[in-house]
């Protein structure tokens, strides 16, 4: 990593390719990080930082004027309950009944895209981030969280086929075993397909450019 990437290099491979690409550089650069730091926090101070707000990109649906230290602790006391928590609908169900909760506490803005990332950095084998051009994507109801984590795992499976046939240096199928960081680093392969289903479809939308952003995507040595 490290390595600066040309955006046309980027820009010129296929999407499913740099949905890969975004999954591994932005999980051991970043996501990985905020997951632990949410895991092994000690008390609500140290949830929902800067670092993750910037990276999340969330700051606004946290009202200035709402109980943020409330909501911290109530999110706080969570993270046992989503660490957890089996990937099934009951699961995905917490994310609305936070958000509920939540909503009243901060200014009646609804956090779903909040709560779901916060959910994601406890289980991100379980929960997956909400965003509104990812929702387009899937054709869901706003804040319908259950819904978008049911069209979610669909789609997840279209993704799976489309890895299998995927052809990367004349070989057919590409893995996480296929995009090892230098010191031979592997994504564990089902969080792989959960991320790149996410950046698949964020990426499909054509409104997010993660070079642009700065994102650090996984780039060959010699890019």
């Amino acid at each position: 990593m490290g390595v600066t990437v040309r955006p046309t290099w980027f820009h010129d491979l296929p999407l499913l390719e740099q949905a890969a690409r975004c999954a591994v550089g932005c999980w051991f650069n970043i996501e990985k990080g905020l997951c632990n730091a949410v895991q092994d926090a000690l008390d609500p101070t140290e949830v929902l930082t800067k670092k993750w707000f910037k990276y999340w990109g969330v700051v606004r649906t946290f009202s200035k004027d709402g109980d943020r230290e409330g909501i911290r602790k109530l999110l706080f006391g969570e993270i046992p309950h989503l660490k957890a928590a089996p990937p099934n609908e009951n699961s995905w169900k917490l994310v609305e009944e936070l958000s509920a909760k939540i909503r009243g506490m901060n200014r009646d803005k609804c956090p779903t895209s909040l709560v779901s990332k916060f959910a994601f950095s406890c289980c991100p084998t379980t929960f997956v981030p909400y965003d509104s051009l990812v929702r387009g994507q899937l054709g869901t109801r706003e804040h319908k969280y259950v819904e978008y984590m049911h069209n979610f795992s669909e789609r997840k499976k279209s993704i799976d086929q489309q890895l299998r046939e995927f052809k990367l240096d004349g070989q057919v199928g590409l893995s996480a075993r296929n995009l090892p960081l230098k010191n031979e680093t592997i994504m564990d392969q089902p969080l792989f397909l959960t991320r790149i289903t996410d950046w698949y479809l964020l990426l499909r939308s054509k409104d997010y450019d993660p070079i642009k952003r700065g994102d650090p995507v996984h780039c060959d040595p010699m890019i």
